[in-house]
């Protein structure tokens, strides 16, 4: 599967879980969440992920549309280090009731909780 078409995906509760293998040079999956390989960008979570959710200390990026739509997400735990947000980031994330956003961010692109209330 393209990069791009996990998009296709991203409102359908039909992708339940997303595997890559373990000798991908460019992608990883930690608790069914797409990462590349050195964990410093998030780069997908399906709509299906429940619960509170804690993205990686090593992550550095949320990329663009990364939790876009995740409807049963109730709270994510973004750790210190974090520095960008990208555009559509927690669209229409409806459930998310708390978030903590460090200071280490310092960039939040266009649109990145568009929809969530």
């Amino acid at each position: 599967m393209r990069f791009h078409s996990l998009y296709k995906f991203m409102e359908s509760d039909s992708l339940a879980d997303i595997y890559v293998s373990k000798e991908h040079t460019h992608f990883t999956v930690v608790d069914g969440v797409l990462y590349s390989k050195d964990m410093k960008r998030i780069i997908f979570c399906s709509s299906s992920k429940k619960g509170i959710f804690k993205i990686s200390e090593q992550t550095k990026i949320i990329e663009s549309f990364a939790f876009a739509a995740c409807r049963s997400l109730i709270s994510i735990e973004i750790p210190d280090g974090v520095t960008s947000i990208g555009e559509d980031a927690f669209a229409k994330c409806t459930s998310l009731t708390s978030m903590n956003i460090p200071d280490s961010v310092t960039k939040i692109w266009c649109s990145a909780f568009y929809d969530c209330m």
